[in-house]
């Protein structure tokens, strides 16, 4: 498990920021992302996790064809 800090003086200024700190969605992975995106869309963090998913699932549905 790995602890995640930020660097001094840099916090969230209002509840509102606060709701952009979120866990990254890729199951393996705990890492915190800031999601900045207009709609707070942002899933995966930057770490690589975004195309491990996507690799995942086009294999799955690759797998599915060939049956």
């Amino acid at each position: 498990m790995r602890a995640v800090t930020a660097a001094p003086g840099v916090q969230p200024a209002s509840h509102s920021d606060r709701a952009n700190l979120r866990t990254c969605e890729y199951p393996d992975c705990s890492r915190v992302l800031v999601d900045l995106t207009k709609n707070r869309s942002k899933r995966f963090c930057d770490g690589g996790c975004g195309n491990r998913a996507a690799v995942e699932a086009y294999r799955a549905r690759a797998k599915q064809k060939r049956r």
